[in-house]
């Protein structure tokens, strides 16, 4: 079995091509790649910047909210008089 799959390799020829491929594929090769962004890389680019702009819009309310609190808490304890712990 395994002589069979050696004869059927000792059967392979080289190919023969025309001598324009070679110049076609150096003139591709050669060619400028246009400087362009697919749009499906700036939309990720531009849902990723939301997503930030929005986490950053949801951090600084919360941070705020709790500013807030904390303000009105030293409002309260400036007290002095220790009626808090009666």
């Amino acid at each position: 079995m395994r002589t069979d799959h050696l004869d059927l390799l000792k059967a392979v020829k080289k190919v023969e091509i025309a001598d324009t491929v070679f110049e076609k594929i150096k003139a591709r090769l050669e060619q400028p790649k246009p400087a362009v962004i697919p749009l499906y890389r700036a939309g990720i680019a531009a849902s990723m910047l939301l997503a930030l702009l929005a986490a950053e819009l949801v951090y600084t309310s919360h941070k705020m909210e709790k500013n807030e609190e904390n303000i009105k808490l030293t409002a309260i304890a400036r007290v002095n008089n220790n009626s808090l712990y009666q």
